[in-house]
């Protein structure tokens, strides 16, 4: 943070001592110093506020002086997120969700696991998992009655994979995994992609990839 107020500073002595050339590259970089050192103190607070316990029944978040749980069966959505360019770091850093994952609850309730939670990747695959039953479930019966379900912007269906209104045949495609922030559809050859989507707009993106997997006869 430090190091972003000071670039400011030597932005403004540049701008009544001399050339001008650079002043907005330094200029962005200070402005990232700064919302990196601020979203870091607030990381540290939050982080040394936060406890999450998991019980083979569910979880409880304390955060402070608040306190909310859920067992694993009210979960209805995970979004998961991952910042995928310096943008999203800024933002969501600010919030302290470059990486994290949000539970939304059938009570309408939202659990959000953030950044600064300790063990944050793992925590998150747990939550996965214990949800994952009864998730498929639903999405097995969505198939049976509706011939597809919905992900965001992606359809899934026994016989193909829709985005944003194009679809393909199981047949026309590659694999379809995670690379990071993204949803990969590649291209049969794997040379390429026919579509990518961010992770973060796709609810339940792992029971996406399990019924994916379950359809292609893969899993």
């Amino acid at each position: 943070m430090g190091i972003g107020i000071a670039g400011l500073v030597a932005i403004v002595v540049a701008l009544f001592s001399g050339p001008q050339r650079g002043l907005l590259k330094l200029f962005v970089g200070s402005v990232l110093f700064i919302a990196g050192g601020v979203a870091l103190l607030k990381g540290s607070t939050g982080a040394s506020r936060t406890r999450v316990e998991v019980f083979e029944g569910g979880l409880v978040l304390h955060e402070g002086a608040d306190t909310i749980g859920c067992r694993w069966t009210e979960i209805d959505t995970i979004i998961e997120k991952e910042a995928v360019d310096a943008g999203e770091v800024v933002n969501e850093g600010m919030e302290n969700e470059t990486r994290a994952f949000r539970l939304h609850l059938s009570s309408g309730q939202l659990i959000v696991l953030k950044s600064y939670i300790s063990g944050l990747a793992q925590l998150g695959l747990t939550v996965q998992q214990r949800a994952l039953p009864h998730l498929m479930s639903r999405c097995k019966q969505q198939l049976d009655t509706n011939r597809g379900v919905e992900f965001g912007p992606v359809l899934v269906t026994p016989e193909d994979i829709g985005v944003q209104g194009q679809a393909k045949q199981w047949s026309e495609i590659g694999p379809v995994h995670r690379k990071g922030g993204w949803i990969i559809i590649s291209n049969p050859s794997g040379w390429g992609s026919w579509k990518k989507v961010k992770l973060s707009e796709v609810p339940n993106v792992y029971v996406m990839l399990k019924l994916i997997k379950e359809l292609r006869g893969l899993g």
